[in-house]
């Protein structure tokens, strides 16, 4: 017998943790962001309301058992200026990699039949938004059948930017580095030599909460001299984002923690955080120093970070969303994804949907399909560094005419760096010769 119940609350996500961790264990892909630790970091620092984020996680259970969950939350959904619904959405929205049904390969239908059916008679308040499904996966055909079978709902999808993550097939870095195409490792080795004839270069490796966790503040540090500070796009763009990745270098956040880095004179100029959970390693967050955008320091760090990924055994490097013209020259793959909205028929939210598409088809085919789902809680995942083909997105938001630093202020970004690294590897150019899979001479 399968039955369905509700976890509504934090203190009542922690005494479920062990049980909703060992559903997780069980899923085809492990994802950190199904984990219970992250799930609870993610509600007690979730930086788009001013309001406490309260979890409506439906559990499905067989015969008393859990087989499944799916994380969601409540929220008002706005409708033009004035009027607004009330919306069940998935409880993760940003730092995730296709979060959304919870469960074993095996129990995957009857999982997405019983959370449909709740959803949809019981559970949801006015408009539903399931972000991250695959075309034809269980839970997606689940949720249009119980739509089409009622005459209260309607249902439909709206594109969302792909997942890109790079399968990890070979056993080295110069492996890698070989089935890149030839303009890409002309571009990265010609980059990089440029980048070690600017002066005293070494390179950065941290593995793991001891090693990774003091360096945050260089991080941080280094994040204030990149685009993403003026932009508001990184992680100092809200002090609840500040310590959710607090978190995330300590290890309570699910992740095991790395970064790699690039230092010039004493300076940290580049970094790339990583995420590993599993057999899967993910790019979480990147930063440049503006004034050495020209060095493309970022393309040695995608380098490092299969590297990374290699030593780590694991299966996968995941590089979320957007950019994906990028990240495909990295030879990652795209996951095509939908988010599925199932909305009351006739309601504000259907009609503005139904001028949104009629709008569309008299634009012309190029308009045809959204490519965000929109709202507040879209945050966009930005992994891609400074290269001389690729940077034409970012360079409407790079900050111009920015003053040489004070020395006061590049010794004291220096001593971040001594701080942080004293745990941490440092490496100069022999060794770099020794790792990279190309000559720097």
């Amino acid at each position: 017998m399968t039955t369905v119940r509700w976890i509504r609350s934090a203190e009542e996500l922690q005494r479920s943790a062990t049980t909703l961790r060992s559903v997780a264990a069980r899923a085809e892909r492990p994802l950190p962001a199904a984990d219970p630790d992250f799930l609870r970091s993610y509600i007690e620092h979730f930086e788009y309301s001013s309001t406490p984020l309260v979890p409506e996680i439906v559990v499905v259970e067989r015969h008393g058992e859990v087989i499944g969950y799916l994380a969601t939350r409540s929220s008002h959904h706005r409708v033009g200026a004035r009027l607004s619904v009330r919306e069940r959405s998935l409880l993760v929205t940003h730092d995730h990699d296709r979060v959304n049904l919870v469960c074993g390969a095996i129990d995957e239908v009857e999982v997405a039949e019983a959370v449909a059916e709740e959803l949809l008679r019981r559970g949801n308040p006015g408009a539903l938004d399931i972000a991250g499904l695959q075309v034809g996966s269980p839970l997606h055909r689940a949720l249009h059948a119980r739509a089409a079978a009622s005459r209260l709902w309607t249902s439909y999808d709206i594109d969302l930017p792909a997942f890109c993550s790079v399968p990890v097939r070979w056993t080295t870095t110069a492996g890698y580095f070989q089935a890149l195409s030839k303009t890409m490792r002309s571009n990265v080795s010609r980059q990089t030599r440029r980048l070690f004839s600017a002066g005293a270069v070494e390179l950065l490796r941290a593995d793991g909460t001891e090693e990774t966790g003091p360096l945050l503040p260089a991080y941080l540090d280094l994040e204030q001299r990149s685009w993403k500070h003026a932009a508001n796009a990184g992680i100092l763009r809200s002090p609840r984002r500040t310590a959710f990745f607090g978190d995330v270098v300590s290890g309570r956040a699910a992740y095991t923690p790395s970064m790699v880095g690039v230092v010039l004179d004493g300076v940290l100029i580049a970094a790339l955080l990583l995420g590993r959970y599993g057999t899967g390693m993910w790019a979480l967050e990147m930063a440049f120093d503006e004034e050495h955008r020209d060095l493309g320091a970022g393309q040695v760090l995608l380098v490092l970070a299969m590297e990374e990924a290699i030593g780590a055994g694991a299966t996968s490097l995941g590089y979320l969303q957007h950019f994906a013209y990028f990240k495909k020259r990295w030879l990652a793959e795209e996951t095509e994804v939908v988010s599925t909205r199932v909305v009351r028929r006739a309601s504000a939210v259907h009609v503005r949907h139904l001028v949104g598409e009629a709008e569309r088809r008299l634009r012309g085919p190029h308009h045809a399909k959204l490519t965000t789902a929109g709202g507040q809680d879209q945050a966009v995942q930005d992994t891609e560094p400074t290269t001389e083909s690729s940077s034409n997105e970012l360079d409407t938001r790079t900050i111009s005419g920015r003053p040489a630093r004070l020395p006061d202020a590049v010794q004291a970004s220096r001593q971040l760096l001594l701080h942080g690294s004293r745990t941490g590897v440092l490496f100069g150019r022999d060794r770099a010769e020794r790792l990279l899979p190309f000559s720097l001479r």
